[in-house]
């Protein structure tokens, strides 16, 4: 009996030996197939020389074997508990069949809409019809003949790696297995490193690999000074090269602007508070905007929507009028909004002015990246000491900007964006009117049962603060006679949640409610009749707004956008919503969200799960279109 306890244990362990070795084996030549499988992409890519030509070659491999060791990372813990050759291997072999067959319609998928494979957009495309997808009996076919290659692919890998796992091959399978562990740590720091100088040759695969999520670090290279953010963004080359392949990545506008100069040219002013609920432009909260907003010329928007619920996508959509899932797209190629674009056609002069910084997330390589010596950092410790210092710069800006360039007016284009709301942070003298208050927020201490009050009342005297600084920008204006000739747009990049659903969310990013994505929007319009408009409004309406009403441009909306304009009276059914990885789908009774993995859920306004609504055909299909319009 001792006997034989001792040679099935040394059995066992043998077999565990090998199947550990096997499975190594098997997780390498798939990471080598996917690798093979994604080469394509790499056509959507934008390498500038030989070195992004390299780290591309280093990436890919990279990026699969460690995605082929997590897809296979399951099986692990039954081979330590049921060393069985026969089970292992063929559980192995049909999820890697299942993985390489999904990597293979992704490619098919990005190729024509340049998007990812999700459940979201499988979903999507399932009650789109056969307006996106019509399949032929040559289509199944082949679908049919790619399962069983794929399988007859696996069963030789499985041959192949037991041959090499039980005759002796682990001096080989040791150094692949050092150089496979050193490349992640090498192409994500090389990625860092490039991100920070610029280089989108490099960045331009950011979006191209599925679930590729490479690392940045602007902030801490720039923290220990190894970095001139300010003079690496002064250096780099101002325009993408023009490529007339049918790759290229972006085709954004669609189609050539047609703006005729207008004859006046108002100055534009839009101020944003980031984290402002819409419900805290009240009298008490923001007495000198909510006084302002009771004046002439004033359009006053009731139930307006960020296009985010952070301030990636909700900045993101303001100014490009396009949905976050554009981001990677923009930002590897620093594309800049065409509506900032057409603003410095027309000689207007740019004032970009952030209390936090501009670089993360990468505003300077989106949204204001053609915006020549941009400031990406503003000085100060804290939100308030910093939301102080872009008043007195934008103050100072007014008292000695040119009023003429050449003998011409040149009318300008500001931007301020205050963060104290955001911080909850005022100086240590500031009065606190609103009452119980937070003296410090502690995070830790939030939960489905605590008091929001005392926080959402250092929140309001926040907003109070920004307020009161706000007040200096409009009375200035005033006493310059400038309101007379600016449009100024009060808006935020997304709200601030207190538990308004009783689901135990605070703060923003984590879902799609009122309370985290209403936001006010009021713009003060000379020329044009006060009026309130209580049809739902979106960010993406702005950009084609201000590219009608104020530079003139006469063709289609939809050719740099998928808005319209705020003076459009036709109602939305649908609106596109972004956050820092997820995004949504939100209707005028449901939220449907789609996550980084693929999965997606389906909620009412109240975030209170629902199983039983899918989107019809008709809104189905906008989706897709409105998510791979801009793309080649």
């Amino acid at each position: 009996m001792a006997v034989r306890k001792l040679i099935l244990g040394r059995w066992m362990r043998a077999s565990r030996k090998t199947l550990w070795r096997w499975s190594n084996w098997f997780v390498f030549f798939n990471g080598v197939l996917a690798s093979l499988i994604a080469l394509r992409l790499l056509g959507w890519a934008d390498p500038q020389d030989e070195s992004d030509r390299l780290w591309m070659a280093l990436a890919l491999p990279a990026h699969f074997l460690s995605l082929s060791a997590l897809a296979l990372l399951v099986l692990w813990p039954l081979l330590l508990i049921l060393p069985r050759p026969v089970l292992i291997r063929s559980l192995a072999i049909l999820l890697a069949t299942f993985a390489q067959l999904a990597l293979l319609i992704d490619t098919e998928i990005f190729d024509q809409y340049r998007f990812h494979l999700s459940g979201f957009i499988f979903d999507l495309l399932l009650h789109a019809g056969g307006e996106i997808f019509s399949f032929s009996l040559l289509t199944w076919l082949i679908a049919v003949l790619c399962v069983i290659g794929l399988l007859v692919i696996m069963m030789g890998f499985s041959a192949l790696c037991e041959r090499l796992a039980t005759r002796g091959a682990s001096g080989v399978g040791w150094v692949l297995a050092v150089i496979s562990i050193m490349l992640l740590p090498l192409v994500h720091g090389w990625h860092a490193w490039a991100d920070a100088h610029y280089n989108r040759g490099i960045t331009s695969l950011d979006r191209v690999l599925p679930l590729f999520y490479p690392a940045t670090a602007k902030r801490f290279f720039a923290d220990h000074g190894w970095v001139d953010l300010q003079q690496q963004r002064n250096h780099r080359p101002t325009e993408l090269r023009v490529h007339h392949d049918r790759r290229q990545a972006l085709d954004y506008p669609t189609q050539p602007l047609q703006c005729n100069r207008p004859e006046h040219r108002p100055n534009v002013l839009i101020i944003g508070i980031d984290a402002w609920r819409a419900d805290t432009l009240n009298p008490r909260a923001t007495p000198h905007i909510a006084d302002f907003a009771r004046g002439e010329h004033i359009l006053r928007f009731h139930h307006h929507l960020s296009g985010g619920n952070s301030t990636k996508a909700g900045l993101f959509s303001l100014f490009y009028g396009l949905p976050s899932t554009y981001w990677d797209a923009f930002a590897s190629s620093q594309r800049a909004p065409v509506m900032m674009r057409q603003f410095q056609r027309e000689g207007y002069d740019m004032k970009i002015l952030g209390s936090a910084t501009l670089t993360s997330p990468a505003f300077d390589r989106t949204a204001f990246s053609s915006v020549q010596g941009l400031r990406t950092t503003t000085p100060g410790d804290t939100p308030w000491q910093r939301d102080a210092r872009i008043t007195r710069d934008f103050l100072h800006y007014l008292a000695h900007r040119p009023d003429k360039v050449n003998g011409q007016p040149q009318p300008f284009f500001g931007f301020l964006f205050y963060d104290a709301v955001h911080g909850y942070s005022v100086p240590p003298d500031f009065p606190h009117p609103f009452q119980p208050y937070w003296q410090e927020v502690q995070h830790l201490e939030l939960g489905p049962d605590f008091n929001p009050t005392p926080f959402y009342n250092r929140y309001q005297t926040a907003a109070l603060y920004d307020d009161r600084l706000i007040g200096q920008i409009l009375a200035r204006l005033k006493q310059q006679g400038l309101l007379d000739h600016t449009i100024v747009i009060f808006t935020s990049d997304h709200g601030e949640e207190f538990n308004d659903n009783h689901r135990n969310f605070w703060g923003h990013g984590s879902n799609y409610t009122d309370a985290q994505t209403h936001v006010p929007l009021v713009i003060h319009w000379p020329g044009e009749d006060s009026m309130t408009i209580d049809r739902t409004t979106s960010h993406m309406d702005i950009v084609p707004t201000l590219m009608q009403q104020v530079l003139g441009c006469h063709g289609p909306a939809s050719a740099y956008g998928i808005g319209q304009s705020l003076f459009n009276e036709d109602h939305r059914r649908w609106w596109l919503i972004g956050s820092y990885m997820d995004y949504a789908v939100r209707t005028r009774h449901h939220i449907l969200e789609a996550y980084p993995g693929g999965n997606y859920q389906t909620f009412n306004l109240h975030n209170r799960p629902v199983d039983d609504f899918q989107l019809d055909h008709r809104t189905a299909l906008q989706v897709i279109r409105a998510m791979s319009r801009f793309y080649q």
